[in-house]
């Protein structure tokens, strides 16, 4: 998978967080990220891959999400790797 590649699914990860007002909400006060430091920090890997962290660790979102995207439940982890390799294992 490319970095390209990544970003985009990271990018549609973020569309689908923002587009449900429960998962947006909840994810907003999980993390702390305002609405504009989320604007803000939509072109940082490291940004892209802690949303798909969060889409990751909640197994009904990342299967609606990837069936509203008709991606296989592992493009979103591959992506996640790409955006930020050392942190996604733990180096």
């Amino acid at each position: 998978m490319t970095q390209d590649e990544a970003q985009t699914i990271a990018l549609w990860a973020t569309s689908y967080l923002l587009e449900d007002d429960r998962a947006r909400d909840g994810f907003l006060a999980l993390t702390g990220v305002t609405p504009d430091e989320l604007k803000e920090n939509l072109a940082d890997p490291g940004f892209l891959a802690g949303i798909l962290d969060h889409v990751l660790g909640n197994e009904p979102m990342l299967l609606a999400f990837c069936g509203q995207r008709d991606l296989s439940p592992d493009r979103p982890a591959k992506a996640r790797q790409v955006l930020s390799p050392d942190e996604y294992w733990g180096e």
